[in-house]
């Protein structure tokens, strides 16, 4: 937290500076507001894309459990069975 302080104060440092005229003050905090914008935007849309995976998989009805051994044909043969020798 305190280093959050402390980074948010540097960064009001440099915006007074770009309020006074500075160049470099005026790109230094474009850069870093469109930084911290895009982080948000990124942030929101992941926020949005895991909702919708929420909601998904709550619509989704569960698998029914099902035995591979229920049918009562035989399993498909790889090999073709040989006769007697």
């Amino acid at each position: 937290m305190l280093g959050l302080t402390a980074s948010a104060a540097v960064y009001f440092l440099i915006v007074s500076f770009a309020l006074r005229g500075r160049t470099w003050a005026i790109a230094v905090s474009v850069a870093i507001a469109v930084v911290l914008l895009t982080f948000l935007v990124y942030a929101v849309v992941f926020l949005v894309g895991w909702v919708f995976a929420i909601v998904e998989q709550e619509m989704r009805k569960p698998p029914e459990a099902q035995s591979p051994f229920a049918s009562s044909a035989p399993p498909p043969q790889i090999i073709p069975p040989e006769g007697p020798l």
